[in-house]
Protein backbone atom coordinates (compact mmCIF):
# COMPACT_ATOMS: atom_id res chain seq x y z
CA UNK A 1 0.00 0.00 0.00
CA UNK A 2 3.20 2.42 0.68
CA UNK A 3 3.92 1.91 -3.08
CA UNK A 4 0.40 2.69 -3.86
CA UNK A 5 0.55 5.99 -2.07
CA UNK A 6 3.79 6.83 -3.18
CA UNK A 7 2.90 6.54 -7.10
CA UNK A 8 0.01 8.68 -6.02
CA UNK A 9 1.75 11.38 -4.66
CA UNK A 10 4.15 11.21 -7.43
CA UNK A 11 1.38 11.24 -10.18
CA UNK A 12 -0.70 14.06 -8.27
CA UNK A 13 2.44 16.39 -8.56
CA UNK A 14 4.25 15.27 -11.70
CA UNK A 15 2.80 16.28 -15.15
CA UNK A 16 6.03 16.07 -17.27
CA UNK A 17 7.15 13.06 -19.53
CA UNK A 18 10.51 13.88 -18.59
CA UNK A 19 10.86 13.36 -15.44
CA UNK A 20 8.29 10.45 -15.05
CA UNK A 21 10.61 8.34 -17.25
CA UNK A 22 13.36 8.54 -15.40
CA UNK A 23 11.58 7.43 -12.58
CA UNK A 24 10.28 4.66 -14.11
CA UNK A 25 13.66 3.18 -14.93
CA UNK A 26 14.19 4.48 -11.09
CA UNK A 27 12.05 2.48 -9.39
CA UNK A 28 12.16 -0.67 -12.26
CA UNK A 29 15.54 -1.03 -11.61
CA UNK A 30 15.12 -0.80 -7.70
CA UNK A 31 12.78 -3.46 -8.03
CA UNK A 32 14.78 -5.35 -10.08
CA UNK A 33 17.58 -5.48 -7.68
CA UNK A 34 15.16 -6.92 -4.49
CA UNK A 35 13.37 -8.79 -5.91
CA UNK A 36 14.75 -11.39 -4.74
CA UNK A 37 16.28 -10.07 -1.54
CA UNK A 38 13.06 -8.80 -0.06
CA UNK A 39 9.30 -8.97 -1.65
CA UNK A 40 7.83 -6.03 0.66
CA UNK A 41 10.62 -3.79 -0.73
CA UNK A 42 10.14 -5.33 -4.53
CA UNK A 43 6.55 -4.71 -3.82
CA UNK A 44 6.71 -0.98 -2.69
CA UNK A 45 9.19 -0.13 -5.98
CA UNK A 46 7.15 -2.15 -8.26
CA UNK A 47 3.48 -1.07 -7.82
CA UNK A 48 4.90 2.83 -9.03
CA UNK A 49 6.38 1.65 -12.33
CA UNK A 50 3.27 -0.19 -12.63
CA UNK A 51 1.19 2.96 -11.78
CA UNK A 52 2.99 5.64 -14.05
CA UNK A 53 3.10 3.20 -17.38
CA UNK A 54 -0.84 2.75 -16.77
CA UNK A 55 -1.12 6.77 -15.82
CA UNK A 56 0.90 7.49 -19.36
CA UNK A 57 -2.46 7.40 -21.70
CA UNK A 58 -4.17 9.45 -19.07
CA UNK A 59 -0.53 11.87 -17.85
CA UNK A 60 -1.16 13.41 -14.65
CA UNK A 61 -4.13 12.14 -13.51
CA UNK A 62 -4.39 9.88 -10.10
CA UNK A 63 -7.33 7.46 -10.72
CA UNK A 64 -5.18 4.44 -11.44
CA UNK A 65 -2.88 5.64 -8.04
CA UNK A 66 -6.35 5.43 -6.03
CA UNK A 67 -8.01 2.53 -7.92
CA UNK A 68 -4.40 0.77 -6.70
CA UNK A 69 -5.19 1.77 -3.22
CA UNK A 70 -8.84 0.85 -3.13
CA UNK A 71 -7.53 -2.66 -4.54
CA UNK A 72 -5.13 -3.16 -2.07
CA UNK A 73 -7.40 -2.13 0.94
CA UNK A 74 -9.96 -4.35 -0.58
CA UNK A 75 -7.42 -7.57 -0.46
CA UNK A 76 -6.79 -7.06 3.21
CA UNK A 77 -10.11 -6.88 4.03
CA UNK A 78 -10.54 -10.16 2.39
CA UNK A 79 -7.52 -12.07 3.81
CA UNK A 80 -8.53 -10.64 7.12
CA UNK A 81 -11.97 -12.11 6.79
CA UNK A 82 -10.89 -15.27 5.61
CA UNK A 83 -7.96 -15.90 8.50
CA UNK A 84 -10.44 -14.37 11.30
CA UNK A 85 -13.77 -16.78 10.29
CA UNK A 86 -11.95 -20.05 8.44
CA UNK A 87 -12.92 -22.25 11.23
CA UNK A 88 -16.64 -20.92 10.79
CA UNK A 89 -16.22 -21.21 7.01
CA UNK A 90 -14.50 -25.09 7.53
CA UNK A 91 -16.55 -26.41 9.84
CA UNK A 92 -19.84 -24.90 9.29
CA UNK A 93 -20.16 -23.56 6.16
CA UNK A 94 -18.56 -26.45 4.06
CA UNK A 95 -19.53 -29.31 6.22
CA UNK A 96 -23.13 -28.08 5.81
CA UNK A 97 -22.73 -27.57 1.87
CA UNK A 98 -20.68 -30.49 0.67
CA UNK A 99 -21.42 -33.39 3.10
CA UNK A 100 -18.33 -34.55 3.58
CA UNK A 101 -17.78 -37.96 4.24
CA UNK A 102 -17.00 -39.09 8.15
CA UNK A 103 -13.74 -39.71 6.79
CA UNK A 104 -13.18 -36.30 5.67
CA UNK A 105 -14.88 -35.01 8.62
CA UNK A 106 -12.69 -36.93 11.24
CA UNK A 107 -9.50 -35.68 8.98
CA UNK A 108 -10.76 -31.55 9.05
CA UNK A 109 -11.30 -31.87 12.43
CA UNK A 110 -7.91 -33.50 13.45
CA UNK A 111 -6.25 -30.60 12.23
CA UNK A 112 -8.29 -27.80 13.72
Amino acid sequence: MAGGILAFMITATIHNELILFPLIIVFLFLATINHSHNYGVYAFFWIPVIVFLLDLNHFGDWIVAMERISITFAGRKYVLSNVLFSDWIIHHKLASELRFSPDITAAIDSHS
